[in-house]
Formats: structure tokens, sequence, C-alpha cells
């Protein structure tokens, strides 16, 4: 059986860019995407790396440390 990577990803918060400028944090890539009307797969993608951008955003998993959290 193949082990899978212990840092579960699927409830951290998903932090949206458009054109470099902060948007907002989302609870969900499925909240995101609805509420800013992207396709969810290719906001996975981006969030994966397998893209940069979907409908103009970037996105990046939310990092607390980051902003002194």
């Amino acid at each position: 059986m193949r082990s899978r990577k212990t840092t579960d990803k699927r409830r951290v918060p998903i932090e949206i860019r458009r054109n470099g400028e902060f948007i907002a944090v989302f609870a969900s890539v499925r909240n995101a995407a609805q509420l800013l009307g992207l396709s969810e797969k290719k906001l996975s993608d981006v969030l994966r790396g397998r893209q940069r951008t979907t409908g103009g955003y970037s996105a990046a998993y939310f990092d607390r440390k980051h902003y002194g959290g």
C-alpha cells in the first residue's frame, strides 16, 4: 500500500490574488470557486502548481505565519 503525505490540505484556507493584489481568503476551494465564478478543478490545478492562474486569479494555501498569526 502506498503511503500518503501526512499534511492534509483539504481544510486549509485558500488565499486568492488577482494581478498580484490580495483579494480574499476562502475556507475552501469550493467556496472560492463558487463566489468567484471559477472552475473548482482549475482552481485546484493552480493550487497544485499545474497551472499558474485561472480566470485571472492566482491561488495559494493560506499561511498564517506569513501574516504574523
